[in-house]
């Protein structure tokens, strides 16, 4: 019964501490001016040329910076990365279809042959919880 109880605990733990860090900031600046973004505001981020467009509800916000660190860093807040020049944020993912991610404001988003299955799984396992 104690070990049981331990386990419930330490899932609600994990469900609320995911809960609340998407709700951090990600901090940045571009041309002089700071920029402060919630994950959760991340729809998607797209690679042009040299800098990295975030697509936000507020709209367009842009950081000189490579896709390759900003995948490592954005993963933990469940934006993943579909293919080599686009991280999608989990929480918009409308559908997987067999070449492209659909979002729920309905934006169709190219996905890799060699992503789609982590991609598929990634949700999957997050639909689970």
């Amino acid at each position: 019964y104690k070990e049981k109880y331990k386990q419930d605990l330490k899932k609600i733990s994990d469900a609320l501490n995911e809960r609340l860090s998407k709700h951090k900031e990600y901090l940045f600046s571009y041309n002089g001016l700071s920029v402060k973004l919630k994950y959760q505001e991340i729809m998607y981020i797209e690679k042009d040329e040299k800098n990295l467009v975030y697509h936000t509800k507020k709209g367009l916000f842009y950081e000189r910076c490579s896709i390759a660190q900003k995948a490592e860093e954005m993963e933990a807040f469940d934006i993943i990365r579909i293919n080599s020049g686009i991280l999608v944020n989990y929480e918009y993912i409308f559908r997987i279809m067999q070449d492209e991610v659909e979002l729920l404001d309905h934006t169709k988003l190219p996905i890799s042959r060699a992503r789609r299955n982590y991609v598929s799984d990634f949700v999957r396992s997050k639909a689970q919880r």
